[in-house]
């Protein structure tokens, strides 16, 4: 009965140590499954979960089937199909903005260049005006001289010129007398004849 306790007892050590194993590892994990309880902000799902140790073998499992494999996959390859679905939604929704966003620059450009062409063609007219109006007020000064000078003239040159008694026709004298002062005053400007 010693040698069957001697025999037993090893082999019962050698069966507990890899049970031992697994539940350590299974609580270790516990407090790690329960920090990422967060939802994944992509798609806003729960994150994968590690899949649960199955058996003696733990994750390998050497005698893994196709069926095996499959399952332990395909959580994997829908969440990468959801995020290629996530991602090429995100670039269409990019490439809209982006289009959207130049046709808004392009639009604003064209208006500020007409808005500019406005600007030089009011700066246009703004500078024709104020040439018209300076050459306004250089004539209006130029009428208030001679008016304000009207009254200032001096004699330059005096012709006495004679009717004959009852009658209203001049003399040849007379009329020469008028010619000689006309073009005296031919090339002037500003002058009186006073009679």
């Amino acid at each position: 009965m010693n040698s069957r306790f001697l025999v037993a007892l090893p082999l019962a050590a050698v069966l507990a140590f890899p049970a031992l194993a697994q539940t350590s590892s299974t609580d270790t994990n516990t407090p790690a499954a329960t920090q990422t309880q967060s939802t994944d902000t992509a798609t806003g799902k729960q994150p994968l979960q590690p899949p649960s140790r199955e058996g003696f073998w733990g994750r390998v499992n050497p005698f893994a089937r196709k069926n095996y494999v499959k399952r332990q996959t395909d959580p994997i390859r829908d969440r990468v199909n959801e995020l290629d679905d996530l991602t090429a939604a995100n670039s269409k929704s990019i490439k809209d903005t982006d289009a959207r966003a130049q046709a808004g620059i392009k639009l604003a450009s064209d208006k500020a260049n007409e808005a500019d062409q406005h600007a030089i063609d009011a700066g246009n007219k703004a500078t024709v005006a104020q040439q018209s109006a300076q050459q306004a007020t250089t004539r209006i000064q130029t009428v208030e001289t001679v008016v304000g000078n009207i009254d200032q003239y001096k004699a330059s040159n005096q012709t006495e010129i004679r009717f004959r008694p009852g009658q209203t026709v001049l003399s040849k004298s007379a009329k020469d007398a008028l010619d000689e002062m006309g073009n005296t005053v031919k090339g002037q400007h500003g002058y009186i004849i006073d009679v």
